[in-house]
């Protein structure tokens, strides 16, 4: 399907990523050009295309890094084959460091599903900001977790997943949700200033969302209690 959006691009963008004035919720400051996904949807082109999507030719990786592609039937297959039944997911664009060490094991060691079975590391692989980490080191530094004793490699995997951040925080994270549901995770970590980039969004919008909902974005309840919202 094929569709023209009515109003401009900027307009397009605002809507997307929000205003202050019509998400005062969770939306700080005015977007900008210096917002990377702000200007990635500022720069359309006004028409839309719609319908199925159909993978023609599934990416395909070298040596050593493809051992990391887990794409979501793959991921639910290897889940099912080491036996676990909750599994915690950790999304991440940056290499490990402490605090990434203490949430995993506190959200799988102490947290409401206590005992976790595993955490399924799924990195963001793609453009990102500048500053940003370079992907080898994020996926081989998440993998030392658990290579060099920091974390049970019986109950930590590391995955990624094909994607150009677009620092949309809460409303990013919905899509976060949908791709580690699909790869057969249980529960998802969602840390302070989520998918974020400068100070456009409130630290905590995405817990906002996950916690109250965001009704200025139509969703008025945390998105696994609407309606076909997540499990």
């Amino acid at each position: 399907m094929l569709r023209r959006f009515g109003g401009s691009t900027k307009d397009l963008a605002d809507r997307t990523f929000g205003t202050p004035d019509r998400n005062p919720e969770v939306v700080r400051k005015k977007f900008d050009e210096k917002h990377p996904g702000w200007l990635i949807y500022r720069s359309m082109t006004g028409i839309a295309l719609a319908g199925k999507v159909y993978v023609i030719n599934e990416p395909v990786f070298k040596e050593p890094y493809n051992r990391f592609w887990y794409p979501p039937a793959k991921s639910r297959e290897e889940i099912q084959r080491r036996g676990w039944r909750t599994v915690i997911a950790h999304q991440t664009r940056n290499v490990p460091h402490t605090g990434h060490e203490h949430l995993m094991k506190n959200a799988a060691y102490l947290g409401d599903i206590e005992p976790c079975h595993g955490i399924l590391v799924n990195a963001i692989i793609g453009a990102k900001r500048l500053g940003d980490f370079v992907d080898e080191a994020i996926l081989e530094g998440h993998e030392a977790l658990n290579k060099y004793g920091y974390i049970s490699p019986k109950r930590h995997m590391v995955t990624f997943t094909l994607w150009d951040m677009r620092y949309g925080n809460p409303l990013e994270s919905l899509l976060h949700g949908i791709i580690r549901q699909n790869m057969g995770c249980t529960h998802h970590m969602f840390g302070r200033d989520h998918a974020a980039v400068g100070d456009y969004y409130d630290p905590y919008a995405t817990q906002i969302l996950w916690e109250k909902g965001i009704p200025s974005f139509g969703l008025n309840a945390p998105p696994y209690d609407l309606d076909k919202g997540l499990r």
